[in-house]
């Protein structure tokens, strides 16, 4: 996930891969988000949770309704001298959801002491910092 728009250009024009899935909320600035699927279909519940990610780290997050498009990185294109984070996205979807939009488990892969990083992949599936409580 990235945090600015230097991260957000960086995600997803050099570590995003085709058949990853991005997502960013609708008309709304935010973070960029890549769910990582190595070419497989995402389940419905880490879509959910990917979106649930862009919506709250967006300027709509104390908003009752947030939509957020996703769609594979392939469909992604960053136009020729725009600046860091300018996108431009075709063959998306949206999902919109109300309120109680703070994630409910929020876990780094970098944290993990494995090589392999969060479930598994060997890139990570999510990056956000750690929430201590």
């Amino acid at each position: 996930m990235g945090r600015n728009n230097r991260q957000n250009d960086k995600l997803t024009t050099k570590e995003g891969q085709k058949w990853d899935i991005w997502l960013h909320t609708q008309k709304i600035h935010g973070s960029h988000v890549l769910l990582c699927t190595d070419g497989g279909e995402p389940d419905e519940q880490s879509l959910h949770e990917a979106a649930v990610l862009a919506a709250y780290y967006s300027q709509a997050r104390s908003s009752t309704k947030v939509p957020v498009d996703y769609t594979p990185v392939k469909f992604v294109k960053k136009p020729a001298g725009s600046p860091p984070g300018f996108v431009n996205y075709t063959n998306y979807k949206t999902m919109s959801f109300c309120r109680s939009l703070r994630p409910t488990r929020m876990r780094s892969p970098l944290d993990e002491r494995n090589s392999r990083g969060a479930m598994g992949f060997s890139r990570p599936f999510f990056s956000f910092p750690l929430r201590r409580r």
